[in-house]
């Protein structure tokens, strides 16, 4: 699986994002569960 940033919104943040990876930082990611109660990891991605 592949996570994308949302540069329209966010260029900053995808422009460090991919800075980053190119210098070597493992970037995972959490997808989450989420309820008014409760915020439950449901899986990580690591993205290669």
């Amino acid at each position: 699986r592949k996570v994308l940033t949302n540069v329209k919104t966010h260029p900053e943040f995808g422009t460090a994002l991919a800075a980053a990876r190119e210098a070597g930082v493992k970037v995972l990611y959490f997808p989450c569960h989420v309820t008014p109660d409760e915020l439950r990891i449901a899986d990580v991605v690591i993205d290669t």
